[in-house]
């Protein structure tokens, strides 16, 4: 495969965003919804990148890798900028969930966004509402998943490990996966 895409810019930001592209992976390979995949981000990108399956020999253009039952999928950076720009309100989403000492619960029915939006949005925001505080930036880092969790579903904090904070994506079917983030410094 080598399979370029185009993005845009999301909300504020000005990198490209990592919900755009595991949601991408998911439509190009809908059988990882099902049976699981592993996405991690690398480093940010402001450019327009390439789905490819063999790792390029310049590795330091690898922006993130997938990997799920049908093989490995390299995200890389090309030379053109992303120029263009879409509204997401990451913050606005975040507010709509709900807050317990179990985790952050995530409802049904979030018109407007995906399920992988949700899970970002929803352990950011709460990292920065406890273990990491509103002082310090958190990025993502990976997710990995056994199967796409269903909405309603909650994100518990495990764990921190160094600079990188883990929560466990349950939904009523059980455990679904984890999400990393780490600290940007």
């Amino acid at each position: 495969m080598r399979l370029d895409r185009e993005f845009t810019l999301r909300g504020g930001r000005n990198y490209l965003h990592s919900a755009a592209v595991i949601d991408d992976l998911l439509a190009l390979r809908p059988r990882a919804a099902g049976e699981g995949f592993d996405f991690r981000f690398e480093h940010r990108t402001d450019r327009q990148v390439r789905y490819q399956d063999e790792a390029p020999e310049d590795r330091s253009g690898i922006v993130g890798a997938w990997s799920d039952t049908d093989g490995a999928v390299y995200v890389v950076a090309r030379d053109e900028p992303i120029v263009a720009t879409s509204p997401y309100d990451e913050d606005g989403l975040a507010r709509t969930f709900e807050f317990r000492p179990d985790g952050v619960h995530v409802p049904s029915g979030l018109a407007g966004y995906t399920t992988t939006e949700a899970i970002i949005a929803g352990f950011k925001a709460l990292l920065r509402a406890g273990p990491a505080g509103r002082d310090v930036k958190v990025v993502f880092v990976r997710m990995k998943c056994d199967r796409l969790p269903d909405l309603p579903l909650r994100i518990e904090f495990r764990r921190k490990l160094g600079a990188f904070y883990q929560g466990d994506i349950r939904d009523e079917r059980g455990n679904a996966g984890q999400i990393y983030y780490g600290e940007w410094r």
